[in-house]
C-alpha cells in the first residue's frame, strides 16, 4: 500500500467517525467550554437582573435561628460544667467563681435568646422598624461578645 492510499483511508475513517458522532465540521472546530460548566459556577451576567433575589426576612430569620441554636449549645455546656462543679462542692478551687460565672452565662444566654425571638417576629422589610432592629442587633452582638468572655473565664477556671 502506498502512502497516498493510507492517507486516503485515514481521512475516510475520520470522516465516518465524525458522521457517527453527529458533529459538523464547524461544531467540531468551535468547542464551547461554557456549555459544560454548571450554571451555579458560571459568572453572573451583569447585563441582566439576577434570577433569584434573596429575601432579607428569610435570611434574617435563618441567621437568628442559627444563633439561638448556638446559644442552646452554650447553655448545655454551661449546665454540664455547673453540674460538675456542684458535685465536687467546696473541694473545687474556684467553686464560687465557677458557680457565679455559670449562672450568669446561662441567664445571659436565655436573655439573648428571648431578644432574638422578639427580633424574629419584627418585619425587617418595614423601613420604620429597621433602625430599631439595627440597634437591637448591635446590642445582641455586644451581649454575645460579653458571653464569649464569660465562657472563656469559665473554661480557664475549670
Amino acid at each position: 500500500m502506498s502512502l497516498e492510499d493510507q492517507h486516503g483511508i485515514e481521512l475516510a475513517q475520520s470522516a465516518m467517525i465524525d458522521r457517527e458522532r453527529g458533529e459538523s465540521e464547524s461544531g467540531r472546530q468551535r468547542f464551547d467550554v461554557k456549555r459544560y460548566i454548571p450554571s451555579a459556577l458560571r459568572a453572573q451576567d451583569k447585563s441582566q437582573p439576577p434570577a433569584i433575589l434573596l429575601d432579607p426576612r428569610f435570611y434574617s430569620m435563618k441567621k437568628t435561628a442559627m444563633t439561638i441554636m448556638c446559644l442552646l449549645i452554650i447553655i448545655m455546656s454551661n449546665s454540664v460544667q455547673l453540674k460538675h462543679v456542684l458535685k465536687k462542692g467546696d473541694l473545687h478551687p474556684f467553686y464560687g467563681t465557677q458557680v457565679a460565672l455559670g449562672i450568669i452565662s446561662v441567664l445571659m444566654c436565655a436573655c439573648i435568646g428571648v431578644i432574638l425571638m422578639y427580633v424574629m417576629r419584627i418585619d425587617i422589610n418595614d423601613q420604620y422598624k429597621q433602625h430599631k432592629l439595627d440597634y437591637i442587633d448591635n446590642c445582641v452582638i455586644c451581649l454575645v461578645f460579653i458571653l464569649a468572655i464569660f465562657n472563656i473565664f469559665i473554661a480557664a477556671c475549670s
